[in-house]
């Protein structure tokens, strides 16, 4: 049949394991090919080769070991979106001394995560990619690139000493968005994140870093606008549990933070209250507290006009929403997720002030009683 003006094919999640060359002949119009999730483990080198205008290929979640740019992918010449993660890919060469053949020149999305990469990557042919994945191959030690446009950088699950290696030999100069997750925090040089960022860095996530994770680091990061410390041990907390001495205010040079992220961190109030001024952050629109020992909404959200459009509280100790006036200085609040608490009376006057809430989220809470005040009927409770 023609199905000459196909767009958009999602074959993903099946049993495919190969595909034969002439396969995709008669899709001259598609722009997606989403194959992730089968068992391919060969690829034809010519059967993309009626796709001249395909710009989103996914081939991740399947056990493809070998992929060439110069061959398999010679025909994708509008190709912009290309995923390979979660392969059995080991050499992935676009180098420089390729790039009149390689059909990537308009590649701005590369993910080779959690392949088996070994020691050198070379991908100096891809100027213009502005995100780059390469989590969980541990055993990259090299990368060639040219980062002229890179702004987008994810090394989650890296062998923390490569890390530090790349770090240090990477000329970024539009770098905005970093993650480090996962490795190993004790290892991790913040001096080489510093200098990668060149003050252009504004998101950073260092979630889970297995050891104990110091957030005097931060004094030093102001230019940062988003920050995920999630699921982390803090330094400081033991530090100040041991010796009783008076507390370290953390952040306090972010004071241009927009998001910030402290999920699983075991955070009391009493320890958000000492540790974190959450009213000198003036700027913050997202904030998560999620999966921590809070017992009522913090007191650092109610001492300032907070710009605040989402919070999250799910997953913590809550058992009352304080008085009327508790929510009044979150006038912009569009977004609150109060799931997973201990909540089990929901009394909607005391919300008057949410002119702008959009969702509101009370799942899995132990609510018998919504006395309604006054009826929000803007409101979605999810």
């Amino acid at each position: 049949s023609n199905m000459s003006q196909l767009a958009e094919l999602i074959l993903r999640q099946n049993k495919i394991s190969s595909l034969e060359q002439a396969t995709f002949g008669d899709l001259l119009s598609l722009q997606e090919l989403d194959l992730g999730g089968n068992c391919i483990f060969r690829v034809d080198k010519r059967l993309f080769f009626a796709l001249k205008r395909l710009k989103t290929l996914k081939l991740d979640q399947n056990l493809i070991r070998e992929i060439s740019p110069v061959t398999i992918l010679s025909p994708l010449h509008m190709l912009q979106h290309l995923n390979l993660s979660s392969n059995l890919i080991e050499r992935f060469v676009a180098s420089r001394s390729l790039a009149n053949e390689s059909p990537l020149q308009r590649l701005t999305l590369l993910d080779l995560s959690f392949n088996l990469l070994l020691r050198e990557v070379d991908i100096t042919a891809l100027g213009r990619v502005y995100h780059l994945g390469l989590d969980g191959n541990r055993k990259v030690e090299k990368l060639n690139a040219t980062f002229s446009n890179l702004n987008s950088l994810s090394l989650n699950e890296f062998a923390s000493i490569h890390t530090n290696f790349l770090l240090s030999k990477m000329k970024v100069n539009n770098l905005i968005e970093l993650s480090l997750s996962q490795n190993a925090a004790g290892y991790v040089q913040y001096t080489e994140i510093i200098s990668l960022g060149q003050r252009t860095l504004q998101k950073l996530a260092l979630v889970a870093m297995g050891k104990t994770l110091s957030l005097e680091l931060f004094d030093h990061m102001d230019f940062l606008k988003e920050i995920d410390i999630s699921t982390n041990r803090i330094e400081e907390f033991t530090a100040a549990t041991k010796t009783r001495n008076q507390p370290l205010v953390f952040l306090r040079s972010s004071l241009d933070l927009q998001v910030l992220k402290a999920s699983g961190l075991g955070l009391t109030n009493d320890m958000l209250d000492e540790h974190f001024q959450l009213s000198i952050f003036i700027e913050l629109e997202h904030l998560d507290l999620s999966r921590n020992s809070l017992q009522y909404i913090p007191n650092g959200l109610l001492a300032w006009n907070s710009k605040l459009t989402r919070l999250v509280l799910s997953n913590n100790r809550l058992v009352d929403l304080g008085s009327s006036s508790t929510l009044d200085n979150l006038a912009y609040l569009a977004r609150l997720d109060l799931s997973g608490n201990l909540l089990a009376r929901l009394q909607v006057g005391n919300m008057k002030s949410l002119q702008r809430l959009k969702s509101l989220e009370l799942g899995s809470n132990r609510i018998e009683l919504i006395e309604y005040k006054r009826t929000l009927f803007f409101i979605e409770i999810l």
